[in-house]
């Protein structure tokens, strides 16, 4: 059973081809630092396993951490996690994990501890935030949806937060004052978050 405080497994999606931010945006500065190295600080923990998920396991090798591959790759952040769920249970067995995005703005560890308090209450195989809509790129995931997840690949459908309404997720409210979970699509978002003093 997973700790209260952490979880073992953290699966960094890292694939996308940042067409709308015009440049690799998991390598774009905040206070100097790669917003990759700083969610992996952020939401790491020393006795967590962190493995970035990307296009091809040559990328961010200057980051030292396991990678491995999109799969199937070219279908968005569902291949990531259909890659993290096969990886987590090849090597580890059934369980859990938490899947985040690069391109998350400063996370900390305060944005985990809602969601990982579920896993012991849930009976559902994916926990995430939900405002207005579901935040799938900071969320928890269990390997029992890799049968719904290759479904659904079949069928070509490859919205995250249709494979949480499909199987009933468990909803978490936002930390307080949080509409979303910010993240930077966009170079507009990023300079937005810089001017705010968040990134």
């Amino acid at each position: 059973m997973e700790k209260k405080s952490c979880i073992s497994h953290l699966y960094i999606l890292a694939g996308g081809r940042s067409r709308r931010f015009g440049s690799d945006k998991a390598l774009a500065e905040t206070d100097g630092v790669p917003m990759l190295r700083s969610i992996m600080n952020g939401l790491g923990s020393i006795d967590q396993h962190i493995t970035l998920v990307t296009g091809e396991t040559k990328r961010y090798q200057e980051f030292s951490v396991r990678v491995i591959t999109d799969k199937p790759s070219g279908v968005g952040p569902i291949g990531g996690l259909n890659a993290a769920l096969s990886d987590r249970k090849a090597h580890c067995g059934e369980g859990w994990l938490m899947l985040v995005a690069c391109d998350l703005i400063k996370p900390h560890r305060d944005w985990t501890t809602p969601l990982i308090t579920q896993i012991r209450s849930t009976t559902a195989p994916a926990i995430a935030y939900r405002g207005d809509q579901w935040e799938p790129m900071l969320a928890l995931y269990h390997t029992r949806l890799l049968p719904t997840i290759d479904q659904m690949l079949q069928r070509q459908q490859c919205a995250m937060h249709r494979l949480l309404e499909q199987v009933g997720a468990q909803a978490v409210e936002l930390p307080d004052g949080q509409t979303s979970i910010p993240q930077a699509n966009t170079p507009a978002e990023f300079m937005a978050a810089r001017k705010l003093g968040i990134a």
